[in-house]
């Protein structure tokens, strides 16, 4: 089974994008942070968000979409 591909479009054509693995975790939530509006239409409010709940946890990345949600 293959992955799925991805491709730059650009004036001239397209080319294969060239996967490659984060080097740490905290890289691929800047990255998320800086364009999450563009890719998912949601507005970044917070990383490492800290819930309060029995079980502790925490939300790598919050913001409310385009419905407020």
């Amino acid at each position: 089974m293959s992955g799925l591909k991805l491709f730059h479009t650009m004036n001239s054509g397209v080319t294969e994008v060239t996967p490659r693995l984060a080097a740490v975790e905290a890289d691929v939530q800047d990255l998320v942070k800086v364009h999450v509006e563009a890719m998912l239409s949601v507005t970044f409010l917070a990383s490492e968000y800290v819930i309060d709940c029995v079980d502790g946890g925490r939300i790598d990345s919050l913001g409310p979409d385009e419905n407020g949600a």
